[in-house]
């Protein structure tokens, strides 16, 4: 099943079951803010990525937006350009010093933040093209918090997660009263 069948499923389960964090998703990207990004980046965007980016510009509002990781909210072409910007300049300017260096790579595509400074990449890089693992402000890529092959793992694992009940990332699905998605 191609991602954009899974991401069909879980909006309309969101439509039904979770209708205030259906609301705040953000409209499609278009073509246009797909192109802006990637002349940000300097890269061309794995398909996955402008499949999410097409699906939601973002999770809307950052405080209980839609995660893609649970606590991870998705973020809008303009975060992630943004994001991506800062962490690459700080990067620039910490290189040199002898803990810092990888740091953080241009190639990673911060496509979902907790908003404490810590992210959900897609690689770039040339060699491990589209997987998925969580950044860490302090280290780095993160060795402690889980990683996946590419967003084709994630968003099957989120969408059979809530249709089902079951776990994803350790945590189940939850609706509270204002009718927000939220994993425990």
């Amino acid at each position: 099943m191609a991602i954009d069948d899974n991401l069909n499923q879980i909006d309309e389960w969101l439509r039904h079951h979770a209708p205030a964090t259906f609301a705040d998703l953000g409209p499609p990207a278009g073509p246009d803010h797909i192109a802006a990004l990637e002349n940000t980046v300097g890269l061309q965007l794995h398909p996955d990525v402008t499949a999410l980016l097409r699906w939601h510009n973002g999770s809307g509002r950052h405080d209980r937006g839609f995660p893609l990781s649970p606590g991870f909210p998705i973020n809008s072409t303009t975060q992630i350009a943004g994001t991506w910007q800062r962490l690459t300049t700080l990067a620039t300017q910490i290189r040199d010093e002898e803990d810092m260096q990888g740091w953080w790579e241009p190639t990673w595509i911060p496509v979902a933040s907790d908003y404490t400074g810590f992210e959900l990449v897609v690689d770039h890089g040339p060699h491990i093209t589209g997987q998925v693992f969580h950044f860490d402000p302090t280290e780095g890529r993160s060795r402690l918090r889980p990683s996946w092959p590419n967003l084709a793992t994630i968003v099957p694992g989120i969408a059979t997660a809530l249709q089902s009940g079951s776990q994803f990332a350790g945590l189940v699905p939850v609706i509270d009263e204002d009718g927000y998605l939220d994993w425990e």
